[in-house]
């Protein structure tokens, strides 16, 4: 049976971390990539120097139901698996999300509450997998399929998806 207790925060963003999370915009639920160089200044459970993706959505104006929460974002990461098990792809996601700001009883202040590790759970892959499955569901381009106002894009059987995103890019 399911566990009805309501879900406690991880940890809290104050309004500085939640910014530099947004990227100077992130209020349309549209995606954004984070670059290695940001990566560094992030806290090493989301930053960490395994991880090879960084990618948050959001929308303050307009949060999305998430369990007994309200999102305002979600961060998905990507890290390579330190220590696969045997047959396990050397990839790993995991989902947190943001909630509206709020009273953090620890502190008496008001922050953002973070809840996730979440594996598999709303990320555009599952907790395990390889490089080919991260880049169709996070192309090269930056087109994201389920962005608001994105067409979607048709599913490529050749197993060459990846490259002609990359053509695709390239002749515009």
């Amino acid at each position: 049976m399911r566990d009805r207790r309501r879900r406690q925060p991880n940890t809290w963003f104050d309004d500085d971390q939640l910014e530099s999370l947004r990227a100077g915009g992130n209020d349309d639920w549209k995606t954004r990539e984070f670059l290695p160089d940001v990566w560094k200044h992030l806290p090493e459970w989301l930053g960490g120097s395994d991880t090879i993706g960084l990618y948050t959505s959001g929308s303050s104006d307009t949060p999305r139901p998430e369990g007994d929460q309200q999102a305002i974002m979600g961060i998905d990461r990507a890290k390579h698996e330190t220590r696969p098990v045997k047959g396990e792809p050397e990839l790993n996601s995991y989902h947190w999300f943001v909630s509206p700001k709020t009273l953090n009883p620890s502190t008496g202040e008001m922050a953002y509450p973070v809840y996730g590790p979440i594996k598999g759970r709303d990320t555009r892959v599952p907790h395990w997998h390889d490089l080919e499955e991260l880049v169709e569901a996070y192309p090269l381009d930056g087109t994201h399929s389920d962005d608001p106002g994105t067409k979607p894009r048709p599913k490529a059987n050749s197993g060459h998806e990846t490259q002609s995103l990359q053509d695709e890019a390239g002749s515009k």
